[in-house]
C-alpha cells in the first residue's frame, strides 16, 4: 500500500506539481491558472504559505492543503490529493489545524472528479452543506450601464483599504463562507496584478461612508482571458435599493475581457437570480462539505 511518508512545508518549487494535481482532479470544472493558485497558496490569509502543508510520498508531491483560520470556522482551500493515503493525511491535518486555531467547524470544497478526496473527507466526518456554482457569459457590445445613481462612485484610484474592509465585513456578516478580512489582505487584493482596476469600485453616501462595493479580477485559461466578478457586497442598511444590480451592470460595462464569470453559493438565491437576469448561465459546480471538529 502506498503510504504518505510525511507532510512538509510549502516551497516555491512545489507550485508546478501542485498545479498538475489540480488539473488532474478538477474534471470539467474551470481550472485555476497557475498564477491564481500561487496567489492563494502564498496570500495573507494562509500566512504567506505557512498555513499550507504538502503531502509527499518519498520525493513525490502527492497532495497539498491550505487553510484559513477564522474561528469558529476553518476553511480548507486549496486541497488536492492524488492518492487515498494523501487524502486521509490531509483530511486529518485539516481537522487538527481547525481544532488548534479554536474553530468548531471546518469546510472544504470538493470538485466533481475528486472522488479520492471526497471519500477521505467523508471518513473524517465531513458531509455536504451546499454547492458553489460557477456561472458565465460572453461579453457583447453595449453590455451593462455605467453608474449614474445618487451614491458617489469611488473608483479604484481613490479606494481606501480600511473603508473597503468595513463595508465587506458588514455586507457578509453572518455568512459562514465569507470570513472577515484582514486589512493586509485587502491591501494585497488592491495591489494585486490580477485586479481589474477599471471595474472595481465602491459606492459612498454623502458622508463618504461606503454603502456597497464590487471587486473584479482578471484571469486567463486555455479558452482565453476572462473577468471574474469576485465579490459584490451591500451594507445591511443600504439593501433593497438596487445597488447590487447597478454594480454588476457597471462592472459589465467596464470590463474588456471577452467572457465574465462569477462563483456563487447555491444558497444565495438572490445573487443567482441577479446574474441569471444578466445572461449568466451555470457552467459548473462543486460541493462544499462541512464537519464539526
Amino acid at each position: 500500500m502506498t503510504v504518505v511518508a510525511r507532510g512538509r512545508a510549502l516551497a516555491q518549487a512545489d507550485l508546478p506539481a501542485i498545479h498538475a494535481l489540480h488539473l488532474a482532479t478538477v474534471g470539467a470544472h474551470p481550472p485555476m491558472s497557475r498564477d491564481e493558485l500561487a496567489s492563494q497558496l502564498w496570500d495573507v490569509a494562509r500566512a504567506r504559505g505557512r498555513q499550507v502543508v504538502v503531502a509527499v510520498d518519498r520525493d513525490a508531491v502527492v497532495g497539498c492543503a491550505g487553510w484559513v483560520e477564522a474561528p469558529p470556522w476553518c476553511y480548507g482551500a486549496p486541497v488536492f490529493a492524488a492518492t487515498p493515503a494523501a487524502a486521509r493525511f490531509l483530511a486529518e491535518t485539516l481537522v487538527s489545524r481547525a481544532r488548534a486555531c479554536g474553530a468548531s467547524r471546518a469546510r472544504v470544497s470538493v470538485f466533481p472528479g475528486e472522488d479520492v478526496k471526497r471519500a477521505a473527507l467523508a471518513a473524517a466526518g465531513f458531509a455536504p452543506a451546499f454547492d458553489f456554482v460557477t456561472v458565465a457569459r460572453r461579453r457583447a457590445p453595449g453590455d451593462g450601464a455605467r453608474w449614474a445613481g445618487p451614491w458617489r462612485r469611488v473608483p479604484y484610484a481613490r479606494l481606501e483599504a480600511a473603508a473597503l474592509r468595513d463595508v465587506h465585513d458588514d455586507s457578509f456578516a453572518g455568512v459562514a463562507n465569507s470570513a472577515p478580512l484582514e486589512l493586509d489582505a485587502v491591501r494585497e487584493l488592491l495591489d494585486g496584478p490580477g485586479l481589474d482596476r477599471d471595474a472595481t469600485c465602491a459606492l459612498a453616501d454623502a458622508d463618504g461612508r461606503y454603502a456597497a462595493f464590487v471587486v473584479v479580477l482578471r484571469d486567463a485559461d486555455a479558452d482565453g482571458p476572462f473577468a471574474v466578478i469576485d465579490m459584490i457586497g451591500v451594507r445591511a442598511g443600504a439593501r433593497r435599493r438596487g445597488l447590487a444590480a447597478a454594480l454588476l451592470d457597471d462592472a459589465l460595462a467596464r470590463v474588456d475581457a471577452p467572457a465574465v464569470r462569477a462563483l456563487i453559493a447555491s444558497t444565495n438565491a438572490a445573487s443567482l437570480a441577479l446574474h441569471a437576469s444578466r445572461g449568466f448561465t451555470e457552467v459548473a459546480r462543486r460541493t462544499v462539505v462541512e464537519a464539526t471538529v
